[in-house]
C-alpha cells in the first residue's frame, strides 16, 4: 500500500503579513476556500488512509500544523529541525517508508495547492502509482495549462508510455510570456504542480546518485526510528542535507522520469490575486475578507484580520491587507513582488514581523 506525504514546512512569503513563519499561508483560513493543510489531509485521505497520510512541517510551525491534522494522529506529523528545501525532504519520506515497509509506494503533495474535482485527481493519483510500481518510473503529475502562466515551472512531455503517460523531456522553469505562449500553442508542455510518484526505494536510488550526501544523512535518520536517540539523529543528521528542490536534485537530472497527465484542475494560489479566481466578489468586482467597508472601489482585494475596520475609498485594482501589527498595501499588478519585500524586511532586521 502508498503512503503520502504533505510538505508544509513553507512560509508562503507572498501572501505576507497574512501569512508569517510561524502561522504560514497553508494554515490560514481564506474565506470559504478554508485551510489548504486541512483541504489537502482530506483530499488525500479516501485514498491512502488516515494512517498513512505525513506532514512534514518545521519545528517552529509544529503547534499550529498540529490544530489542522484533520484527524491524524499526531505521530503522524514529522517536523524538521530547519528547512533544507525538498529534495531532503522527498528523500526522508522515502527513507522512512522503505524502513517501514520495503518496496512501497511514496507520493509527496504540496500542503497549500487548491485541486478539483475529487474524482479526477483519485484517476490520476491511481494511474501515477500503477506506473511507479508496475514500471518503476519516478513519475510528476502535469497538469494540462489553461493560459501562458509566467509564475509556474513547465515539463516538456517525451514519448507516450500508455495513453496519458509521457516520458519527460525536459523540464523548463518559469518562462517570459511569449515563450509560455508558444508552450500552451504546442500542446507538449504541462505545469508542473509538484507532486510526485515513486516506490521509495527508486528514488532514494537516485538520491545516492545525485545527492549522495543527502541519501547518508536520511537513511541514518531513519534507521533510529522509534528509538530513544532519534530526534538528536534528526537534529544532527538533517542539516547536513543538501538545501535543494527535488525538481533541480533528483528530477531534472534523471533518465527515470515519467508524466502523467492530470485529469483535475489546479491552482497553487500563489499571490493574493490569485484568491479571485476561487472566492465571491462583491458587485463591485472586490474580494473581500473580514470587517471591510468600501465605496468607489473596483476589483480589490480586500483582508481584515481581527476586529479593526478596514475603508477603502475611491481605489481600483489595489490589494490591501491589514493584520495587528502590519498593513500591506499594493496595486495587484505587484503582487508577485511581495517577497522582494519580505526579503528587504529581513535585511533591516524586521523580523518580529514576519
Amino acid at each position: 500500500m502508498p503512503y503520502a506525504f504533505i510538505m508544509a514546512g513553507g512560509s508562503g512569503t507572498r501572501y505576507w503579513p497574512r501569512s508569517r513563519r510561524k502561522t504560514p499561508k497553508h494554515v490560514v483560513p481564506f474565506g470559504r476556500i478554508g485551510v489548504l493543510l486541512e483541504r489537502t489531509v482530506e483530499r488525500l485521505v479516501p485514498y491512502f488512509g488516515r494512517e498513512r497520510v505525513f506532514v512534514i512541517s518545521s519545528a517552529e510551525q509544529e503547534d499550529v500544523c498540529r490544530l489542522h491534522l484533520s484527524g491524524l494522529s499526531g505521530e503522524n506529523l514529522i517536523c524538521e529541525p530547519v528547512g533544507m528545501d525538498s529534495a531532503p525532504c522527498a528523500a526522508l519520506a522515502a527513507a522512512l517508508v522503505e524502513r517501514w515497509e520495503p518496496g512501497a509506494v511514496t507520493a509527496m503533495f504540496p500542503a497549500d495547492h487548491l485541486v478539483y474535482p475529487q474524482d479526477g485527481f483519485l484517476r490520476t493519483l491511481d494511474k501515477a502509482v500503477r506506473v511507479a510500481e508496475s514500471r518503476g518510473r519516478l513519475v510528476t503529475i502535469g497538469v494540462p495549462p489553461s493560459r501562458p502562466a509566467v509564475e509556474y515551472g513547465y515539463i516538456r512531455r517525451g514519448a507516450e508510455m500508455e495513453p496519458g503517460v509521457f516520458e519527460v523531456a525536459a523540464f523548463r522553469e518559469k518562462p517570459p510570456l511569449e515563450e509560455a505562449r508558444s508552450y500552451l500553442e504546442s500542446g507538449d508542455y504541462y505545469w508542473n504542480c509538484g507532486m510526485f510518484v515513486w516506490k521509495a526505494s527508486r528514488i532514494l536510488e537516485e538520491t545516492a546518485a545525485f545527492l549522495p550526501a543527502t541519501y547518508e544523512r536520511v537513511t541514518a535518520i531513519a534507521a533510529r526510528w522509534g528509538k530513544e536517540d532519534f530526534a538528536r539523529t534528526f537534529a544532527a543528521e538533517f542539516p547536513h542535507t543538501d538545501r535543494i528542490s527535488i525538481d533541480y536534485g533528483v528530477m531534472e537530472k534523471t533518465s527515470a522520469a515519467a508524466v502523467v497527465e492530470a485529469e483535475f484542475e489546479w491552482d497553487d494560489v500563489g499571490t493574493w490575486p490569485a484568491l479571485e479566481r476561487h472566492l465571491p466578489r462583491d458587485e463591485e468586482g472586490n474580494v473581500v475578507l473580514g470587517r471591510v467597508v468600501t465605496l468607489d472601489a473596483k476589483n480589490c482585494i480586500i483582508c481584515s484580520e481581527g476586529e479593526r475596520l478596514v475603508a477603502v475609498l475611491g481605489m481600483e485594482d489595489a490589494v490591501v491587507v491589514d493584520t495587528p501589527d502590519a498593513l500591506l498595501v499594493m496595486p495587484k499588478s505587484e503582487a508577485s513582488r511581495v517577497k522582494e519585500l519580505v526579503d528587504k524586511m529581513k535585511r533591516e532586521g524586521l523580523d518580529a514581523y514576519l
